[in-house]
């Protein structure tokens, strides 16, 4: 890191940041996205990382819940969640892992198949998630708040099918 980028910087619990002067344009308002058919993707980057920072480390320090650990949802199996959030299959083992340890849930052999376990909040996992679920909602809210219902059912379509198209290229 040069001199001028450290002054720039700022310290978190996780990482430095270098903070760098937004792209704007010729009137001043902010360059996301010149041609939007080439900057899409950079545009849902850098939505993905504000969600993670405005709504993932709040969950993370008042909860001391991490993402992975807050995407298993109860009664799914370890296979569902990595299908339903396209994670990283480490990651959501590390998770539950982690939540068994701490006595948040339980894994039990499914009878449809029994070598798959579904994951099942213990009385313990239900009060943390009765505590975080209502912060979770708020902030969900506080996020998406913004753009009108339309909006949001359009947007959801379109992501779908980004989504859908990307995973044809797997």
């Amino acid at each position: 890191m040069n001199d001028a980028s450290r002054k720039n910087s700022t310290k978190t619990s996780r990482a430095t940041v270098i903070d760098l002067p937004a792209p704007r344009s010729r009137n001043g308002k902010l360059r996301y996205a010149e041609s939007p058919a080439d900057n899409i993707l950079a545009l849902i980057h850098v939505f993905s990382n504000l969600i993670g920072q405005a709504f993932y480390s709040r969950l993370e320090g008042d909860h001391g819940l991490t993402v992975p650990q807050w995407r298993i949802h109860p009664g799914s199996t370890a296979v569902d969640i990595v299908a339903r959030w396209a994670s990283q299959p480490m990651s959501i083992s590390r998770a539950v892992r982690e939540l068994q340890q701490r006595g948040l849930i339980i894994r039990r052999v499914q009878s449809s198949d029994r070598r798959s376990h579904a994951l099942h909040l213990t009385a313990k996992g239900w009060r943390l998630y009765k505590a975080v679920l209502p912060d979770a909602n708020a902030r969900y809210r506080d996020i998406v708040g913004c753009v009108a219902p339309g909006e949001r059912a359009q947007l959801a379509r379109t992501l779908v099918k980004l989504a859908e198209n990307t995973k044809r290229l797997l």
